[in-house]
C-alpha cells in the first residue's frame, strides 16, 4: 500500500502536483511530506494543505513509501546519492534525465519512474507521460497512473518517445498561447476591444479541445461539420493553408523534438 508520500522539492511543478493529490484525496495530507532549500516554500504549503515539513531531504525519505524528487536535472544526482539508503519507490520530474540514469543512483530493487507532466499541471489540466525501470509492480504503476491523473491526464510511454511527446506536450502550450494571441489580435484588429477579443479566443480554443476529447471524433470531421460550402469558414481555412499554417505547425514540432534530442546528448 502507498499510503505516505514525500515531495523532495517543492517548486511551481511540485506545488501544482501536492494540490492535485491532497483535492483528490489520493493520499491523506498527514501522511505526506514535504522538504525544499527554501522553508518558506514548505511552510507556505503545510499551511494550505495541512502536509508535514521534513528537515531535510533524507528525513522526508525516510518518512515515507513513495517519493517524488522534483528537483533541477543539475541537483538530482545529489540528492538520489543521499535517499538511495531509504527508498524503494521513485518517482523523478527531472527532464531530460533518463531511466538508466535514475536507477544508477539509486539501490539496485528500487522501483524507478520517470514523469513529464506539462505547465498545464498548475490548472489540473496537465498532460502526463511515464515510464519506469523492471522494478516496478503493477500496484506501483497504477499508483503512478492516479497519481498523474490527480493533476490531469496521462499515459505510459516509451521512453525512447519521450523527446517527441516533450514537443507535443512540454512545449506545445506555448504554441497554443501564441494561437490564441494571434486569434485575439485578429479580433482587436477587425474592432474588438482587447479583453473581449481575448475572451472569446480563450473560451473557442478551449471549447474546441472539449468538443474532440469528449465527441469521439477526428478533428478534420468536426472541421467539415464547421465549413459550409463556400462559406466564411471554408474562406479562412483556405487562407490558413495558403499562408503555410499546417507546414508551420508540423515544422514547430519537428524543431522542438530535433533540439530536444541534441540537448540530450
Amino acid at each position: 500500500m502507498m499510503n505516505k508520500l514525500s515531495f523532495i522539492g517543492t517548486g511551481n511543478l511540485a506545488s501544482a502536483m501536492l494540490k492535485g493529490v491532497v483535492e483528490a484525496e489520493l493520499v491523506l495530507p498527514e501522511n505526506i511530506y514535504i522538504y525544499d532549500m527554501d522553508s518558506s516554500k514548505t511552510n507556505r504549503l503545510s499551511e494550505t494543505y495541512g502536509v508535514n515539513t521534513a528537515d531535510d531531504c533524507v528525513s522526508a525519505a525516510k518518512s515515507a513509501d513513495v517519493t517524488v524528487v522534483a528537483v533541477k536535472p543539475k541537483d538530482i544526482a545529489d540528492v538520489l546519492v543521499q535517499i538511495k539508503d531509504y527508498c524503494s519507490f521513485v518517482i523523478s520530474t527531472a527532464a531530460g534525465t533518463d531511466i538508466s540514469f535514475l536507477s544508477s543512483k539509486l539501490d539496485s530493487a528500487c522501483s524507478v519512474f520517470r514523469i513529464m507532466p506539462n505547465i498545464n499541471a498548475a490548472v489540473g489540466m496537465a498532460m502526463t507521460a511515464f515510464c519506469f525501470n523492471e522494478n516496478a509492480t503493477d500496484e506501483q504503476i497504477s499508483f503512478v497512473r492516479c497519481f498523474c491523473s490527480s493533476f490531469g491526464d496521462c499515459m505510459s510511454l516509451d521512453e525512447k518517445l519521450f523527446s517527441v511527446f516533450t514537443a507535443l506536450a512540454g512545449s506545445a502550450p506555448a504554441f497554443v498561447y501564441e494561437f490564441i494571441n494571434d486569434l485575439a489580435f485578429a479580433g482587436v484588429k477587425n474592432g474588438l476591444t482587447r479583453s473581449d477579443a481575448l475572451k472569446i479566443a480563450v473560451q473557442t480554443v478551449s471549447g474546441s479541445a472539449q468538443a474532440v476529447k469528449q465527441l469521439g471524433v477526428h478533428p478534420c470531421e468536426l472541421t467539415d461539420r464547421v465549413c459550409s460550402p463556400a462559406g466564411t469558414t471554408a474562406e479562412g481555412i483556405a487562407a490558413l493553408r495558403k499562408n503555410g499554417f499546417d507546414n508551420a505547425v508540423i515544422k514547430a514540432i519537428d524543431k522542438t523534438v530535433e533540439k530536444d534530442l541534441k540537448m540530450k546528448k
